[in-house]
């Protein structure tokens, strides 16, 4: 009787990521510990990546685990692997089972475990759950019974299924097996520049080009990265039935909270690899730390919601509100990958990052910002038009109550909405003392991604619009609102 076996589990918790909860106890038993888990899932693309379906449908946000990352193993070390699917019509699926199983009793010989897809039979698979589907670790081999001990990052307790009944759990009936020969003395920098600008192409959905994930329009089949984040504020904002359960809305928002804590620590793992890009590796950090506490309280949101099929207006519009809050945090964050990326490639930084302390060109100047202030007749009053026309949200009053009724009145208020910070400060009325800015006066100019969409929100919330939507005389598409102090609010998205 042989039985060989490796004392290697599937590192908990598993992130939701069944592939790197594996490789990463085999990379640490190769004797490679600067393999974390959020290096692998930072390099394999997890940390960054996220998407979401029409109407909130159900997402299991484990796609890199069958797909992109996979394109990676070879920087881990090298591999020998078994795979075959249902296009191999040639292949002898049981000689290839016996090849994975003589490999696989190599490894164990050697204290390695496997990396196997979907190791259950199909009698497992007609059986109640859970079932262990997707990546799990080989650690064991009865020569008699010819079965394969498992664990899996799915499942409580180890168990064992016959070799030779494995690699058809899918539609696509792949067998794939694979045991680490070798690996690699150490990761170049060059795969985490690659894992950086990975990461920007993910967030602008840039990264897959091809009919599985986009259509012939351009638009994305499943929208990732930004459109992501927007596809699910629409999906709460439009009242219509949402396409999963809030249950299933609550695994989403911990399965983004799990790669952004992912992403958060990669950044800090860079910061020795790349000092000179310490300061934006930082600053991206701590943005997606933000992003984390956002979607917290987004998961709690849904836990409370419980097994009720449907959430009440104000609780979409709480999950909403999170949701763009956590957008906001992923573009800031995305903002500072690209900042750290034309560090490293030696090359002009972005406007965004151009405040960062490295950038020599910053030092020198004494013009910093801008800020917009508009006057107003009313601070509480344009308060309450900027969040119901557009969906502004007040990040600070200075003062409380009317004019009038208080000492210590509401003179200045700073509102924000997305990437847009605007400043509105009171018409006191008083220019003997002051020379005060009449209310009335302003003029705020906002670009937006598709003003064709937000002309149409308006529309529907009933708020007057003093210029109708129209092509402008240069190179853009736009319409006008005026807020009760009458500054006017105009509003367009640039044709190219």
């Amino acid at each position: 009787m042989m039985d060989v076996r490796a004392d290697i589990e599937p590192t908990k918790p598993n992130y939701g990521t069944s592939l790197v909860a594996c490789l990463n106890p085999i990379m640490q038993s190769a004797g490679r510990p600067e393999w974390t888990m959020a290096r692998l899932q930072g390099v394999m693309g997890h940390a960054f990546h996220f998407e979401m379906k029409e109407k909130a449908g159900t997402v299991y946000h484990d796609a890199p685990d069958w797909s992109f990352a996979l394109h990676h193993m070879d920087e881990l070390g090298t591999f020998n692997t078994i795979n075959a699917n249902h296009n191999d019509k040639e292949s002898d699926r049981q000689a290839l089972r016996r090849e994975a199983r003589d490999a696989v009793v190599v490894g164990l010989n050697r204290g390695m475990a496997a990396l196997v897809w979907s190791p259950l039979s199909p009698e497992m698979k007609a059986g109640p759950g859970p079932h262990p589907v997707c990546w799990g670790l080989i650690v064991g081999y009865n020569e008699d019974d010819e079965t394969y001990t498992v664990r899996h990052p799915w499942v409580k307790d180890q168990y064992t299924v016959r070799y030779d009944l494995i690699g058809h759990e899918d539609g696509d009936d792949w067998l794939n097996v694979r045991v680490l020969q070798e690996p690699n003395d150490t990761a170049s920098a060059a795969l985490h520049i690659e894992a950086l600008q990975n990461a920007v192409k993910f967030a602008r959905g840039v990264q897959y080009s091809n009919e599985n994930f986009r259509r012939p329009n351009g638009k994305q089949v499943t929208p990732y990265g930004f459109a992501a984040f927007e596809t699910w504020v629409e999906a709460f904002e439009s009242g219509v039935e949402l396409g999963s359960s809030p249950n299933r809305q609550e695994h989403n928002a911990n399965m983004l909270k799990f790669k952004r804590q992912a992403a958060a620590d990669y950044l800090r793992e860079l910061v020795a690899i790349f000092p000179k890009a310490a300061e934006p590796l930082k600053a991206g950090a701590a943005h997606y730390d933000r992003e984390q506490k956002k979607v917290h309280l987004l998961s709690q949101l849904f836990s409370k919601v419980g097994e009720r099929e449907s959430m009440t207006k104000e609780e979409r519009a709480n999950a909403a509100k999170l949701i763009t809050e956590a957008l906001e945090a992923e573009r800031a964050a995305i903002e500072q990958i690209e900042g750290a990326l034309a560090m490293l490639e030696e090359r002009p930084l972005p406007v965004a990052a151009r405040s960062m302390k490295e950038n020599k060109l910053v030092k020198e100047m004494q013009f910093l910002e801008t800020l917009v202030v508009l006057p107003v007749g009313d601070i509480y009053e344009t308060i309450e038009w900027y969040e119901q026309s557009l969906g502004f949200e007040t990040h600070y009053i200075h003062g409380s109550g009317r004019r009038g009724e208080e000492k210590n009145y509401a003179n200045y208020a700073i509102m924000k909405l997305d990437n847009i910070v605007v400043r509105f400060i009171l018409d006191e009325g008083n220019g003997d003392i002051y020379r005060w800015p009449r209310s009335g006066t302003g003029y705020l100019y906002i670009r937006v991604r598709d003003v064709d969409d937000l002309y149409a929100k308006v529309n529907l919330r009933n708020i007057p619009i003093t210029q109708e939507l129209q092509e402008e005389n240069w190179s853009a598409r736009g319409f006008n609102l005026e807020d009760p102090s009458g500054n006017v609010v105009h509003i367009e998205t640039t044709i190219k």
